[in-house]
């Protein structure tokens, strides 16, 4: 049997009006969402169309229209919402403009009636914002949102979340706003003064984590993007260099040069072969490196100070 799309209206005692939409069973009957919303009714759900099926009893259900299509019915909708205007509080119980705009597929056309009448709204996204301000979720809709979080779908679909570029462009962006304005100087103010409650212990688990973390290959490459990322904003290219410029003079890096000059005249020992060099710049010599990379290798427990 052809399914056949229609939307159709609940009038209650009261007068007022309740607009929907929706499909005949699988048998061809009009009455399926009917009993649908009767039961959600008798459960208790705390709407305004259920309180009122509540209140003033079942209402009368009048098919409006039909249709062959789904974005035929949903269109439909939309227009009789606003036809009856049972939005308005004293004339209807609908809460939204209709079609269903949430789960129609992007670039549909109820997709895009749904974006000029409530998405790009700006007027009636800030009547809903105010409307729901300090009003917690219901119970219902809580416990499916903690049910679906910890699903693996749910679980997989917020993992990848951070890891979409327009996110990310947007977190940065809003980042980089905030500190702009202060945000900086106010994290170094409520820090200033204040322990860290972190124990040896955990201070060592943390500092072994990062050290396995630089040391991945995930890591090096996160390090890398970061620093490329950092050198091709010009905002921060500049204040890098303005950065190092300023330290450059500063005594401070006097007497780090001339703390690094004194370690490399000190003798260094191959701890592989037991050679011993007059100074670091001799052992890169033989190895064929640069004076850092001995160093390098000094950290890393290949070569020693003598």
């Amino acid at each position: 049997m052809e399914t056949t799309y229609f939307t159709y209206g609940l009038l209650f005692a009261n007068g007022k009006v309740y607009i929907g939409m929706s499909k005949t069973c699988a048998r061809g009957r009009y009455d399926n969402r009917y009993r649908q919303h009767a039961n959600i009714a008798k459960r208790g759900k705390n709407s305004p169309i259920y309180n009122a099926w509540r209140k003033h009893g079942a209402p009368e259900q009048i098919i409006l229209t039909k249709h062959a299509t789904r974005d035929e019915c949903a269109a439909a909708e939309i227009a009789l919402i606003a036809e009856f205007e049972s939005m308005n509080p004293a004339k209807g119980y609908n809460l939204m403009a209709g079609g269903e705009g949430l789960y129609a597929p992007p670039g549909s056309a109820v997709y895009e009636l749904m974006r000029a009448k409530v998405w790009d709204n700006l007027e009636r996204r800030r009547k809903s914002s105010e409307a729901l301000k300090g009003k917690p979720l219901p119970q219902a809709t809580q416990d499916a949102q903690r049910i679906w979080r910890e699903s693996p779908e749910g679980k997989a679909t917020i993992a990848s979340v951070p890891q979409r570029a327009d996110v990310r462009a947007k977190l940065s962006e809003a980042m980089t706003r905030r500190l702009d304005n202060g945000y900086r100087e106010y994290l170094s103010e409520v820090q200033i003064g204040k322990p860290k409650n972190t124990s040896p212990e955990g201070k060592a688990r943390i500092a072994a984590a990062r050290k396995r973390w630089q040391e991945s290959e995930a890591g090096k490459a996160q390090s890398r993007a970061v620093i490329a990322a950092v050198r091709a904003n010009p905002k921060h290219e500049a204040k890098r260099r303005a950065a190092h410029a300023e330290f450059a003079k500063s005594d401070a890096n006097k007497a780090h040069c001339l703390e690094m000059s004194a370690k490399a005249r000190r003798p260094v020992r191959d701890l592989a072969t037991g050679q011993v060099y007059e100074s670091r710049s001799a052992a890169a010599r033989e190895h064929a490196v640069s004076g850092p990379t001995i160093g390098y290798w000094i950290k890393k427990g290949k070569f020693e100070y003598v």
